[in-house]
């Protein structure tokens, strides 16, 4: 009797939608993830850690439903989650990748402009080629895909050179007449 009671029991996730192919399936379970990777498309510096930013929250549910569905145990379900988490771990090398020479362009630039000064009395105005968007700064870009935003701000004996990595994060090299010369890269003597 309690048999004819029980109602069979409907898996409230079913692996694949109703009347879906297993390829389509799985096409659901990998497309998803693969959009990630477009922020990694961008060829300029800050507004690539912007869409990572934004993309965060992304990885935080990620993280809960792989959680979830490993605790479950639901395997066909574990693809995106840990998809998404594989896509977002990359993250972070290649922005340390793309940075670096960048970062080693500005040291070498700081090392030349450092001498100048110091040889001179005097640190220059400004770097030749390179633009002027307000008074006293010296722009450009540096990057074979991502480029990076670099200004020079001098200030008579003293200069900067900043990396502009976000809106509200700078890497700076600085140095000047009678200075001393802080690189971004500094040499692990220098470090101690």
């Amino acid at each position: 009797m309690l048999d004819e009671i029980r109602q069979p029991v409907v898996d409230a996730m079913p692996s694949r939608p109703s009347g879906a192919r297993p390829w389509q399936a799985w096409a659901l379970r990998i497309l998803p993830p693969l959009l990630l990777l477009w922020p990694l498309s961008t060829r300029n510096g800050p507004t690539l850690y912007l869409c990572i930013a934004l993309l965060l929250p992304i990885l935080l549910w990620c993280l809960v439903t792989l959680a979830a569905n490993l605790i479950r145990w639901q395997p066909t379900q574990l693809v995106r989650p840990a998809l998404c988490i594989a896509i977002a771990l990359a993250w972070g090398p290649y922005l340390e990748f793309s940075m670096t020479p960048a970062e080693r362009y500005v040291d070498a630039l700081a090392e030349r402009i450092h001498a100048r000064c110091n040889a001179t009395g005097r640190c220059p105005p400004r770097i030749e080629g390179w633009s002027s968007p307000g008074p006293g700064i010296s722009a450009s870009t540096y990057g074979k895909w991502v480029k990076w935003r670099i200004e020079y701000r001098p200030d008579g004996a003293r200069f900067q050179i900043w990396i502009r990595v976000s809106l509200d994060n700078i890497r700076v090299a600085s140095g000047g007449v009678g200075k001393e010369l802080v690189l971004i890269h500094a040499p692990e003597s220098a470090r101690r």
